[in-house]
């Protein structure tokens, strides 16, 4: 059987945060759930198509709409949607192989890098977010078998306040999961 998981990360010269975003998948890997990386690149001109051919990683120019063409190209049963400035937190496997169990979508439960005052603050600032946005936060990390993904309609991605959000076209409330995406 193969691996169900795809995970479609956005990229726009994001080759600094790229090293912790993809350090956090190893456990993933390990477990053998990650069928494919996908970088859904908007015209990068840093290091980060280095990045994503020393991993492995296919990439799709994306110009626009840089989630959904990653899902339009993954041939995984899941897809995890996942900015390049987040990582995800220790036991984020365990929490994601419990929700294949449950067809559905999910979110990570957020945590802002707590160093400084600017982090503690950006931390409060997506928590109030959280609450007053109908879709997950694109820092928080997405959860979605196929078939929900496709009966949703798919990604509209805004711009809220100067910040993307991840919304699937029918507004579908996400479940959280017991494990953490942390912004970096």
């Amino acid at each position: 059987m193969r691996a169900p998981l795809s995970i479609i990360i956005p990229t726009s010269n994001s080759a600094n945060h790229l090293p912790l975003c993809l350090g956090s998948l190893g456990e993933g890997l390990r477990a053998g759930i990650i069928r494919e990386l996908i970088f859904a690149d908007a015209g990068s001109d840093d290091a980060t198509l280095t990045i994503a051919e020393a991993s492995g990683a296919e990439v799709v120019y994306a110009p626009s709409q840089q989630l959904a063409k990653g899902a339009d190209v993954a041939q995984g049963q899941w897809f995890l949607f996942l900015a390049p400035t987040t990582q995800l937190g220790d036991g984020w496997t365990e929490a994601v192989i419990e929700a294949f169990r449950a067809p559905g979508v999910y979110q990570f439960t957020l945590q802002a890098d707590q160093r400084g005052l600017r982090g503690r603050c950006a931390s409060v600032w997506k928590s109030i977010r959280r609450r007053l946005v109908t879709g997950p936060d694109a820092y928080q990390g997405l959860l979605i078998d196929r078939a929900s993904y496709l009966s949703s309609g798919g990604f509209v991605e805004a711009q809220q306040n100067g910040s993307a959000t991840l919304r699937l076209a029918s507004r579908t409330k996400p479940k959280t999961l017991a494990a953490q995406a942390i912004l970096t």
